[in-house]
């Protein structure tokens, strides 16, 4: 099966480079699924899962950034990284049940605590994806 290169940078720190299979993003647009030999494209990256799959399926949590794909390599440039074993899910779901609650307030920014229930949700996501590649 052929690959392509893949490279993850955040401002911190380089967290992925190697030749992967495939790899799924979330897009401003929604998901997509890049495979070798995918059409050139650029995109904005929503909070979400990127997931790749080397000898091994991979995932790990990005708050936004950007998607460059080129022929045979693809760049991304992530506002924040986070692993699974970095994410707390009991604090993530009470996050998430204390913005439920703060949306039914009349005074809270709608946008903004529906964003953060996105990015909580993305967190949890990946939680429970990486639990089942695990089983």
């Amino acid at each position: 099966m052929s690959t392509f290169q893949l490279e993850i940078v955040s401002a911190e720190q380089e967290i992925f480079k190697g030749d992967v299979k495939n790899a799924h993003f979330t897009g401003a647009m929604g998901k997509m699924e890049i495979l070798p030999g995918h059409t050139p494209l650029l995109t904005c990256l929503i909070p979400g899962m990127i997931s790749y799959k080397t000898d091994t399926q991979q995932a790990i949590y990005v708050s936004g950034g950007f998607l460059e794909v080129q022929p045979h390599r693809v760049y991304v440039l992530a506002d924040v990284v986070e692993r699974e074993t970095e994410l707390d899910e009991q604090l993530i779901e009470d996050s998430i049940n204390q913005k439920r609650h703060e949306l039914s307030s009349s005074e809270v920014e709608y946008s903004t605590a529906l964003a953060q229930l996105a990015e909580l949700s993305a967190k949890i996501q990946l939680i429970q994806h990486v639990r089942k590649l695990r089983k």
